[in-house]
């Protein structure tokens, strides 16, 4: 006899007890680096959670916890948060905007496999689960690749690594830090850097920290992000359009000051231009005015910006 199908009943005390006293035992002997929870979303799966990371504290261990698509209450129990699937799951911008409320580093897995079906979708129409809202994001680049690399088009597993990379820039300056790099290899130096860099600092989420001149952190297509301790500084904006565009970085003078940052410091930064096809250093019209630091110029289509400022 067998079951085919089963699960495990967190309602019912005595069966919490023993799964907890299970992890717990499996940690004592593993002694892992860390421990991941998979869309645990039930009000009693919750309950093991948090116990779990508060016994995990209130012992001292040092073992991280990360949680698979789980925004909200949950996040007070973990220390970084997943999103999975990104672009393609069909995750808009408020999904990357709840999990930075609570400062959680977070990551978002872009998974290879997803842009070869992308791939497949836009060159020979095949029926995908892949979101509607991806594959047009998606169509939006292709369509300006292949304008300018039309020998692309044949190639199924390049096509899928620049979208790859392309979706990555576009998660940074999001505030998540992109996953499964190693599929994207040649990544772009500064983006590997700033993709670890992003889950050991804080992400700046304090409201109007980070605008446009529309007052919002994302302004016709364009979006930026950033973290911070007290020696380091990272931002990350990005051109999701298929053209140039100019844009205007505005830093709320007050806040970053009160961190210990001024212009010289932001004008002493590294900056790199990257695309998916590579990266350049460049150099930006950096100024301030009454309320803001200011960083100024034309980013060209599916381009990050990212700065590497350190006191």
């Amino acid at each position: 006899d067998s079951i085919p199908w089963g699960q495990h009943n967190f309602g019912h005390p005595d069966y919490r007890a023993f799964y907890l006293k299970e992890i717990f035992k499996a940690m004592d002997y593993y002694q892992p680096r860390a421990i991941g929870w998979d869309m645990g979303s039930d009000l009693d799966e919750f309950s093991v959670m948090a116990e779990t990371y508060d016994r995990l504290r209130k012992a001292g261990h040092k073992i991280r916890v990360v949680a698979n698509e789980s925004a909200g209450p949950t996040q007070a129990y973990v220390d970084m948060v997943m999103l999975e699937n990104g672009l393609m799951g069909g995750k808009h911008p408020e999904d990357f905007e709840i999990v930075k409320a609570f400062t959680t580093a977070v990551v978002c897995l872009e998974r290879w496999n997803i842009f070869q079906l992308a791939y497949e979708a836009y060159t020979t129409g095949r029926k995908t689960w892949l979101s509607d809202y991806g594959l047009a994001s998606n169509k939006r680049y292709l369509d300006l690749l292949y304008a300018r690399r039309p020998e692309l088009k044949t190639q199924k597993e390049e096509s899928a690594r620049l979208c790859q990379l392309r979706a990555s820039l576009y998660d940074l300056a999001l505030g998540a830090s992109p996953g499964y790099m190693e599929e994207a290899a040649p990544v772009p130096p500064s983006l590997l850097r700033i993709a670890a860099d992003a889950n050991g600092l804080f992400c700046v989420n304090k409201s109007f920290a980070l605008t446009f001149p529309n007052n919002n952190c994302e302004e016709n297509g364009k979006y930026f992000a950033a973290w911070q301790n007290p020696q380091n500084l990272r931002l990350a904006a990005f051109n999701d359009n298929a053209s140039e565009e100019p844009a205007v970085l505005r830093l709320d003078k007050a806040f970053f000051a009160s961190l210990g940052w001024n212009l010289d410091a932001l004008k002493a930064a590294q900056v790199f231009q990257v695309s998916p096809e590579g990266e350049e250093a460049v150099s930006l019209d950096m100024s301030e005015d009454g309320k803001y630091f200011l960083i100024k110029g034309k980013m060209p289509a599916f381009t990050a910006w990212l700065f590497f400022a350190v006191k």
